[in-house]
């Protein structure tokens, strides 16, 4: 049996002041598709903590967590959003709706940040209402619903994306005891249809219907027992499940529990960035450069004084802004190169980074130097004929400091183009809000 989750030497460590506290002690676990496993334990033992490692809100601090073969600590902050959004369902002891929503805006709500695309998302909520019998409630607000009719709401909002494995942090813990047995009727349902379920509870009942208890202590697992068979997994889609005994549905409902969504990518090299990084560092560094092919009197067969009055000639630059043999010209270099050059290096920094502006500011500065070669190679052959020297063209650093320029321009304009395309990808396309229900 392949494990869906493997926790390996799991540690979580948290410091109150000098003090060291281990929630979670060097845990090994596997937890199979299908399975129904109930963390119990004293108050104070790291059940909380292990929920919140499996489903990725935090991790470790020595050890792995494993999602469906991928280690979560190698993904990417936006990887373990959508494995957070999509993968695993969240269930609370507070509830935790937006009272400002209506029970379908609230289970509508998660449908917004989704990975799998979906067009639907107000006819399944009606579904998943119809699943946990609350469809004559769905205009209503949290304030004007019990609070079993709360979690059941919640129930409803976690299974949207159609997750693979459903959490819950003592569902039944703020309960009476008619609504808990509703509540853990609707889990054992659930399970029975392939759904994963963990599950940290302190009410019995709720424990003996999991085909798996977890005993922790201390931050340790000391009691693993397997209580009944696993639930088989099967590919559900839109089949018709049948009605629960729990909640007699007017209609037959859409299966709540899809394949689901798991992690398919490990931690990118970011080849591409530091790619793109190293031109764009390489280029501003030419754009320093041509500032002092500028001014190297030995290169050009001039005199220091030469250049800084014929900032046009040989290698073309001034430290500066002055005119060309004092015909009214302006000539933008010298300084502005450098200038330039280091906005194009920063720019470069910030991509290797991984800055969010780093290209824009590779553009923007790449332009800039770009424009001002250009407009000083132009402005230099069309007053050559007057230049007390004749015949001297643009020089070296001019040239240097557009082509710099120039690719430090292509590499930022090509760096924003591909965000925007894989942000279009990984973007679930939106679907129109539902109108608030009548109360």
């Amino acid at each position: 049996m392949n494990d869906l989750i493997e926790l390996e030497g799991v540690t979580k460590t948290y410091r109150r002041g000098p003090e060291e506290i281990h929630a979670i002690d060097g845990v090994d676990l596997g937890i199979a598709s299908g399975e129904f496993v109930a963390v119990v334990g004293p108050s104070g033992s790291g059940k909380t903590t292990l929920l919140n490692l499996i489903g990725c809100i935090d991790l470790p601090s020595e050890g792995s967590v494993v999602v469906a073969g991928i280690e979560a600590a190698s993904l990417r902050d936006a990887e373990l959003a959508r494995v957070r959004a999509s993968t695993f369902g969240f269930v609370f002891q507070q509830f935790f709706l937006i009272p400002t929503l209506s029970a379908i805006e609230n289970i509508i709500l998660p449908g917004r940040f989704a990975v799998v695309k979906k067009h639907d998302l107000e006819k399944r909520a009606q579904e998943l209402l119809q699943l946990v019998g609350m469809s004559d409630r769905a205009g209503h607000l949290p304030g004007e619903l019990s609070g079993g009719e709360m979690q059941r709401v919640a129930i409803a909002r976690a299974l949207i994306n159609g997750p693979s494995v459903l959490l819950a942090d003592e569902p039944t813990g703020n309960l009476d005891s008619r609504n808990a047995e509703e509540v853990m009727a609707l889990f054992e349902q659930l399970n029975g249809e392939g759904l994963t379920i963990v599950v940290v509870t302190h009410n019995d009942g709720l424990a003996e219907k999991s085909t798996r208890m977890l005993h922790l202590k201390d931050g340790t697992v000391v009691d693993d027992v397997r209580v009944a068979p696993v639930a088989p997994v099967r590919e559900i889609s839109t089949e018709q499940v049948p009605e629960t005994a729990a909640f007699e549905a007017e209609e037959p409902v859409v299966a709540p529990v899809p394949s689901g969504y798991v992690p398919s990518e490990s931690k990118p090299t970011y080849v591409r960035e530091y790619v793109s990084a190293g031109l764009t560092v390489i280029a501003g560094a030419l754009a320093v450069i041509s500032a002092f092919l500028s001014w190297m009197a030995v290169l050009s067969g001039y005199s220091f004084i030469t250049l800084v009055t014929l900032p046009g000639g040989a290698f073309g630059g001034n430290a500066v802004v002055r005119t060309y043999s004092g015909r009214g010209a302006p000539l933008l270099t010298g300084i502005w190169a450098i200038v330039i050059g280091a906005a194009i290096v920063a720019s470069g920094v910030a991509i290797a980074l991984r800055r969010k502006r780093g290209f824009l500011a590779a553009t923007i500065a790449g332009t800039a130097g770009f424009l001002v070669a250009a407009f000083n190679i132009v402005v230099i052959f069309v007053r050559l004929d007057a230049a007390s020297v004749t015949g001297v063209p643009p020089g070296a650093g001019l040239w240097l400091l557009g082509a710099a320029s120039a690719v430090a321009a292509v590499v930022g304009i090509a760096g924003m183009r591909h965000a925007r395309h894989s942000k279009r990808e990984n973007e679930p396309e939106e679907a129109e809000a539902p109108e608030p229900a009548a109360a």
